[in-house]
């Protein structure tokens, strides 16, 4: 059974020891010949030719930041009171302005926030973008262990304790949601990743790409 598996090697379970020896990890080193420029331009291009897609990772609450709802909600400028997401979608829009295309936007919510997330979105007019260019989905949930025991924990009697399964499961999310391939179909290939959290992220930024 599992609870006789989670017993025998749950909470018997030895990690490995660590190496012997821990070298320096590989680098590469730009040379003197790195012309910024240049990939400046090559990723302009791919912006313009609609390769580009903007994928942000927003499962988490506001509940470290005294706020009650999604983390994205929340309104982060002191100055004219934008919330995370609007400042993300408004980066978004003036680059589709700027560059003549349309970026579409995967964004990744839990079970505990898609719905607020999604209404969030549409009581304001997506923020001027086309509701089709954004794609919203859940990340997966794992069940939730007792440390000291390895035993499963649950939420109420006969129904399991599960959390959001991190930032590892944005990749499963992505194809299991359809997003990737949706992504595909248009033609993306390369994603601009970025945390909820990070108002300075540089979201479309073509030397990076």
């Amino acid at each position: 059974s599992l609870g006789n598996y989670i017993d025998e090697y749950g909470s018997s379970y030895t990690p490995p020891p660590p190496p012997a020896s821990i070298e320096p990890a590989s680098c590469y080193t730009l040379g003197g010949d790195w012309d910024v420029n240049t990939y400046r331009a090559k990723g302009e291009e791919l912006i313009r030719a609609g390769k580009i897609a903007c994928f942000t990772v927003a499962g988490g609450q506001g509940s470290r930041l005294g706020y009650d709802g999604p983390k994205g909600c929340f309104a982060t400028s002191c100055v004219n009171g934008k919330p995370l997401f609007q400042l993300f979608a408004e980066s978004i829009f003036k680059a589709q302005e700027k560059y003549g295309c349309v970026i579409p936007w995967a964004i990744m919510t839990s079970p505990l926030n898609h719905d607020a997330t999604v209404g969030f979105f549409e009581s304001n007019d997506c923020f001027g973008l086309d509701r089709g260019q954004i794609m919203f989905f859940e990340q997966g949930v794992m069940p939730s262990f007792d440390l000291a025991t390895g035993r499963l924990l649950l939420a109420e009697p006969g129904v399991l304790a599960t959390n959001p399964d991190g930032h590892g499961g944005a990749y499963k999310a992505l194809k299991v949601s359809g997003a990737l391939d949706a992504m595909r179909a248009k033609g993306v290939e390369q994603l601009s990743y970025f945390q909820v959290d990070n108002p300075h992220a540089r979201i479309i930024d073509p030397v990076f790409f």
